[in-house]
């Protein structure tokens, strides 16, 4: 099968105008959630050079379910252990379930989860997207299916090449990797 420039250039743009739909939700999301805190720290009377620190704060709905956590290091309020993350944000859905999270690793990594709603997919890993920054500065956006296997990832390398690669997984200890870009497309197998 022969793939023609226009198809990779008509792929990639959908892609990228995906990516972009992301980022504006993630950005939202952001503003959405620190807007509350905003106002009700303008709302109190007082000096104006007061600092409120914390090193984590939940945000509970009416019903007492956490919805909103923040922290360095972001924590976990089912053992209060500290995340992978060792600052971050994560959203809660109404029955208590991560949904989204932000966060930056010690190792200089950022990164930005969406996960499904449970009971969808396998149980073991709800994430079906992220957005991550390496600490040696590479960006990948990973799509992982309902077996949260990953079939799609772009990607940039450290020869600061961009690539789309698609996955497959025909044996469970076996990957198919095609990736396409500016250089041409691989098809890649080994052992996963």
């Amino acid at each position: 099968m022969t793939i023609t420039d226009g198809a990779i250039l008509e792929r990639l743009t959908r892609l990228e105008g995906g990516l972009r739909r992301w980022r504006l939700a993630a950005l939202g999301i952001l503003l959405v959630a620190g807007t509350p805190g905003l106002i009700a720290l303008t709302r109190h009377p007082g000096p104006t050079d007061r600092v409120l620190r914390a090193r984590a704060l939940i945000i509970e709905d009416a019903r007492g379910h956490d919805r909103i956590l923040l922290g360095a290091p972001l924590p976990d309020p089912r053992d209060g252990e500290r995340r992978v993350a060792s600052t971050g944000l994560a959203i809660n859905d109404a029955d208590g379930y991560e949904r989204v999270a932000v966060g930056s690793g010690e190792d200089g990594s950022v990164s930005m989860g969406f996960d499904a709603p449970p009971g969808v997919g396998d149980p073991r890993n709800r994430e079906r997207a992220n957005l991550i920054v390496s600490g040696d500065g590479l960006a990948t956006f990973r799509v992982l299916d309902g077996r949260t296997a990953v079939p799609l990832r772009i990607y940039t390398d450290p020869q600061n090449r961009a690539w789309l690669e698609f996955l497959d997984f025909p044996k469970p200890d076996r990957v198919v990797r095609r990736r396409i870009g500016f250089s041409g497309e691989e098809r890649l197998e080994g052992i996963d």
